[in-house]
C-alpha cells in the first residue's frame, strides 16, 4: 500500500510499476483461484538451497542479456561479482534498485520512461529463464487476515488502474471472506488446500 500512496502523491510511475509487479505475483502465484491468497512461497527448493530461484550470479545475467542491456541492468540493480547479499553463497545477487538509479537516464542518454522500458525487457528475459527452473513450493494455507489485507491493497490498486479483471478478482476475494471466514459462518480463519 505504501507504494500505491507514493504513486498517488508523486505521480512517479516507478511506484506504480512496483505495485503492478507485486500484484501480478500475488494474483498469479499466491492466488488460490477461489478468492483466497496463499500465505507464502518458500524461498528454498531444498534444504541445501539458499534462494537460488530468486537470485542471480553476474555471469548468469551476462549470459542472458545483450551487452548493452547488461550494462544498464548491472548499474540499475547493483549487480556485482561478489555482492555479499547472501553470506552462504557470496556470488548470488538479490536484485534491488541502486541508490544511483536516478542518475542513470543521463548516463545512458535515455528518458526515464525508455530506461524503465529497457529494464522491463531485461527483467522479462530473466523471468523466462527463472520460470524454466523448478519453483519453490507454496505454503497452501489461506488465512482470512492475509486475504483481507491483499484484497484491501488490490482495491487501492483498482482505484488507480480501473482494470475490470482486478475488480472481478476483488469481488471473488470479498465473497470468499464473507462466506468462508466471517464470524457468522462458524468457520475457522484458516483454510488449508490439501489438493495441491
Amino acid at each position: 500500500e505504501t507504494f500505491i500512496y507514493a504513486y498517488m502523491a508523486t505521480g512517479d510511475s516507478l511506484y506504480l510499476d512496483i505495485v503492478k509487479k507485486t500484484a501480478d505475483y500475488l494474483t498469479h502465484t499466491l492466488y488460490d483461484g477461489n478468492g483466497g491468497f496463499y500465505l507464502a512461497q518458500i524461498t528454498c527448493i531444498e534444504l541445501s538451497d539458499n534462494g537460488s530461484y530468486y537470485t542471480w550470479t553476474e555471469d548468469e545475467i551476462k549470459k542472458e542479456l545483450l551487452l548493452k542491456d547488461f550494462a544498464l541492468f548491472k548499474d540499475y540493480y547493483e549487480i556485482r561479482k561478489i555482492p555479499r547479499d547472501i553470506l552462504e553463497n557470496i556470488n548470488l545477487n538479490v536484485l534491488h534498485i541502486s541508490d544511483e538509479a536516478e542518475s542513470l537516464p543521463a548516463k545512458y542518454s535515455l528518458s526515464k520512461e525508455n530506461l524503465l522500458k529497457n529494464l522491463s525487457v531485461s527483467v522479462n528475459t530473466l523471468k523466462m529463464v527463472r520460470d524454466s527452473k523448478k519453483a519453490p513450493p507454496i505454503d497452501t494455507a489461506v488465512f482470512s487476515g492475509y486475504t483481507a489485507l491483499t484484497a484491501s491493497s488490490l482495491i487501492k490498486l483498482y482505484r488507480v488502474t480501473n482494470k475490470p479483471e482486478l475488480l472481478a478478482l476483488i469481488k471473488k476475494s470479498l465473497n470468499r471472506l464473507k462466506n468462508n471466514f466471517s464470524l457468522n459462518s462458524n468457520r475457522i480463519s484458516l483454510y488449508l488446500d490439501t489438493s495441491l
